[in-house]
């Protein structure tokens, strides 16, 4: 396990995670906001796993489009706004899951505090679960119109 406290070591510790995919695995994440400070320096990291990267986006707002990773995002990958308001009762922790092994998983909301770990099948599992709860009751932000959105469930090439 890995505890990273600060934007620095979240950034790193997302590079190795990213590293260590396999062919067959996807990325998927969940964030509050898409901090820009935090993910538009990692675009390039991502940049090999574009068509395996899904994107839930808790207080989606269409600024997210605009920054950096926003645009790559819709460009490439599946973007999902949820709604905690209309969803209460779904439970969207913050975290970043490849496959169904290696994790960052926030803790609190404190802003860059996460725990990682790398081959821990039996957590990855229930997050994957999680994750799928949450992008069901998401809607994809459209690609055309990143202040609208399809319907939901809809998927990008996946």
């Amino acid at each position: 396990m890995v505890e990273d406290i600060c934007k620095a070591t979240g950034k790193n510790v997302t590079r190795v995670l990213l590293e260590s995919i396999r062919p067959d695995e996807r990325v998927r994440i969940i964030s509050k906001r898409l901090n820009p400070s935090f993910y538009d320096d990692l675009v390039d990291d991502f940049s090999h796993v574009a068509n395996r990267l899904e994107v839930v986006v808790k207080d989606y707002k269409p600024s997210v489009g605009r920054t950096k990773f926003g645009q790559f995002l819709l460009e490439n990958s599946a973007l999902y706004s949820f709604d905690a308001a209309v969803h209460a009762s779904v439970d969207a922790k913050r975290f970043m899951l490849v496959g169904e092994r290696a994790f960052r998983l926030c803790v609190r909301d404190t802003p860059y505090k996460a725990h990682s770990f790398i081959e821990n099948e039996m957590i990855g599992k229930f997050l994957s679960r999680q994750f799928d709860a949450v992008r069901n009751v998401s809607k994809l932000v459209s690609p055309a119109e990143p202040n609208g959105h399809t319907e939901p469930h809809q998927r990008l090439g996946m």
